[in-house]
């Protein structure tokens, strides 16, 4: 009964089973890098503040690029326990599916006889080693969404304790200067000098959670995503287009509808599952294969989709040419170490963050009355690790006339599923964070004096 295709849907099952044990062991971590506790991803951490309290309030400009960095790496641990919750049930689920599932072809079909047996008892078998790495595999995804959430949790506390060294460190010196009232020139240097000597340190918080994020995805073996790919092979093709080959009508698109991108000759059109979302057709300058969400949602598939609006009271008549040019401006989530490159038609080479690179294209709005200019962010080949996905960027005119801003996501990355909720928790694309940059950037535009 060992037949070929057993033995590779065995490799499977015991791939995801060496997933799981990867994850916990914990190697993908820098070596002064920790494990923190869920609850720092969203409790209050404001190091800066006690300059304040201490007097030192005209010092707190100089530490905002550090409380900046811990601020990017807040989360919701909730979500991260609820996202873990489910694939563990899940996990459970399977297994005692599995256990039945063999159970019942061990009893029910002994005394089965011919070829025809054979074929299903080999075919049963494949399926029940396809069903174990499945609940190895959801119970990987949820050790990937608890680790990576204590991973950020850690980096973001060890960002907040360096920032407070430095703060502790400012507050002895002032004092020891008997300036806590005062601002000598003398102190200002010290304080800067000393800022500048800890600023790096904090920033390593990030930059070592960025590679760790990269390490996981290389030295695990192989990634969730294709795990997940190759396990559904075993349980027969999806009943749907999931080449990008196919694009829904207007019927089609909704919340449980059909969305993506679409392969047309050199060109990809995105055509969102929400369909509020202005459709874009890019040039496919992007290694783009295309991809499919929906109809609904299966586990087997790493589908994702999310939208992030932020309301604003600056009126869409007043500011829409500025919003779509900030958004531009401004189309990833802050990376000071590269710099950003506004969007073109032909689009042009981003890092979203630990070399992470995306295509940023900007066109103009499809419907002025309604819609700011259009930035989107597509991922470029094998070079981004949630490949392939999209985020489309604008603004829009809010029925009392003034402007949301909206970041919408869709794509196929595994570590985004489901419903993107991972990516907000452990990743820090903070497009909320980046919203209140392009208002403060909008207000201050506004507020110029005319040349």
């Amino acid at each position: 009964m060992t037949t070929a295709g057993i033995a590779y849907a065995t490799k499977e099952a015991d791939e995801a089973v060496a997933l799981v044990t990867e994850i916990g062991k914990g190697g993908w971590r820098t070596g002064g890098q920790r494990a923190g506790e869920l609850g720092d991803l969203d409790s209050t951490m404001r190091p800066i503040d006690r300059l304040a309290e201490a007097g030192l309030g005209q010092f707190t400009h100089l530490l905002q690029r550090c409380q900046d960095v811990i601020d990017r790496m807040a989360g919701k641990a909730a979500v991260v326990r609820t996202i873990a919750d489910a694939w563990n049930r899940a996990s459970t689920e399977l297994d005692e599916a599995t256990a039945n599932f063999d159970r019942t072809v061990r009893t029910d079909t002994y005394s089965w006889a011919g070829g025809a047996a054979g074929a299903w008892r080999n075919r049963s078998a494949e399926l029940i080693q396809a069903m174990r790495g499945s609940a190895a595999a959801a119970k990987a995804t949820a050790a990937t969404a608890t680790a990576m959430g204590e991973t950020v949790a850690g980096a973001r506390a060890e960002a907040a304790k360096r920032t407070g060294d430095v703060v502790n460190a400012i507050i002895n010196v002032a004092r020891a200067a008997g300036a806590v009232q005062g601002n000598t020139t003398d102190l200002l240097v010290r304080v800067q000098n000393m800022v500048t000597q800890y600023e790096p340190h904090v920033a390593g918080a990030e930059s070592d959670l960025y590679n760790a994020i990269t390490r996981f995805r290389t030295t695990t073996p192989g990634t969730l995503q294709d795990l997940w790919k190759r396990l559904g092979v075993w349980f027969g093709a999806l009943p749907r287009d999931t080449t990008g080959q196919n694009p829904p009508t207007e019927a089609e698109r909704g919340d449980l509808g059909r969305g993506g991108a679409y392969l047309d000759g050199a060109y990809i059109r995105l055509v969102p599952r929400d369909p509020t979302v202005p459709k874009v057709t890019l040039p496919n300058n992007v290694g783009a294969e295309g991809f499919v969400l929906g109809p609904r949602w299966n586990i087997l598939s790493p589908e994702h989709h999310y939208k992030i609006p932020t309301d604003t009271n600056i009126p869409f008549d007043q500011a829409k040419k500025l919003f779509g040019e900030a958004i531009s401006q401004n189309p990833v989530p802050a990376n000071p170490e590269t710099g950003e490159f506004a969007g073109r038609p032909e689009g042009v080479t981003n890092d979203a963050g630990a070399g992470n690179l995306v295509r940023t294209y900007t066109y103009p709005s499809p419907d002025p009355s309604r819609y700011t200019d259009i930035t989107v962010n597509y991922t470029l080949g094998d070079k981004h690790i949630l490949q392939e996905g999209y985020v489309i960027r604008y603004g829009e005119r809010m029925p009392d006339g003034n402007t949301r801003i909206v970041s919408y996501g869709e794509g196929n990355g595994l570590i985004q599923h489901p419903m993107n909720l991972i990516a907000h928790g452990v990743f820090g694309f903070n497009w909320e964070q980046n919203h209140r940059e392009i208002v403060d950037t909008v207000n201050h535009r506004m507020n110029m004096p005319p040349r």
